[in-house]
């Protein structure tokens, strides 16, 4: 399955995003984590070849520029929006993966009427326990110091150490090398500025209360052994949402639509076999 690479303009900014399949009547838009880009679900969306697949770069990410408006969850919420108004995508099935989850959850809450499902894998909707909210600190440390300061902090050897023990939790050898490498390129040229707008934003953002207002048939995917959005924040969010259904994978953890695309891909098969045809 080849995705071709296409670009749009929103308020003189350029976004780039990944296509296959274009004349296929059902679109699947897959959004990534941040930081990421594109890459990172190009294997999962390669499963689809039923669908019109749509993988941005969003905002700031891979190819893209960034906003002109602050790297906030409802400026890259009204960002999705404009996206598929420029690209004519009528009712979307919204994938999104950690952050990606956030953006396809707060636009459930605000366009109620324009995508027709939701799929959230490892969705982030709060500060919980102590591994996020070491993150959280992170971040908010970088905003308080000067901007020559903030890269070099945010890209300290310990802190990625330690982050990519808790993140990789199925993969081995080759492919977990590659995964650290391809999150490693994307980290090093992150704006620090648009990292801590975004980080500050999540810091003060609790998404359960806003998903009980979401009642767009929605799937939840979670890693047993996720530590950045615990399984039991993810019961939470299902246990308030009117339409979700939730299905854990075993031995997983936060990245797993990067570690296990092809056990993810079928779950979210079946869930839409059943759910939308």
């Amino acid at each position: 399955m080849s995705f071709i690479k296409r670009s749009i303009s929103l308020k003189g900014q350029k976004y780039y995003y990944w296509q296959a399949n274009k004349a296929k009547k059902s679109t699947l838009i897959l959004l990534h984590g941040f930081p990421g880009n594109h890459q990172s679900l190009l294997e999962l969306g390669s499963y689809f070849s039923e669908y019109n697949v749509i993988i941005p770069d969003q905002p700031a990410c891979g190819a893209s520029d960034s906003l002109l408006e602050p790297a906030t969850l409802n400026n890259y919420t009204n960002w999705l929006n404009n996206f598929f108004v420029q690209t004519k995508i009528i009712k979307p099935i919204i994938f999104g993966h950690s952050f990606g989850s956030r953006v396809a959850l707060n636009f459930g809450k605000h366009y109620p009427s324009v995508a027709s499902a939701l799929i959230l894998a490892t969705p982030v909707t709060k500060v919980d326990g102590l591994i996020a909210q070491v993150g959280a600190w992170e971040y908010q440390i970088a905003g308080w110091l000067p901007d020559y300061l903030q890269k070099l902090w945010l890209s300290n050897g310990l802190y990625k150490k330690i982050t990519t023990l808790i993140l990789y939790k199925s993969s081995r050898g080759k492919r977990r090398q590659s995964l650290i490498a391809m999150a490693s390129k994307e980290i090093s040229k992150i704006s620090p500025k648009v990292s801590i707008e975004l980080f500050g934003d999540f810091n003060n953002s609790n998404l359960i209360i806003a998903a009980k207002k979401i009642k767009l048939p929605t799937l939840a995917i979670a890693g047993d052994l996720d530590e950045i959005a615990p399984l039991a924040t993810v019961r939470e969010l299902v246990a308030v949402m009117p339409r979700a259904e939730l299905v854990v994978i075993a031995n997983s953890g936060h990245m797993v639509p990067l570690e296990r695309p092809q056990s993810t891909a079928k779950i979210m098969k079946n869930w839409l076999k059943k759910n939308l045809l």
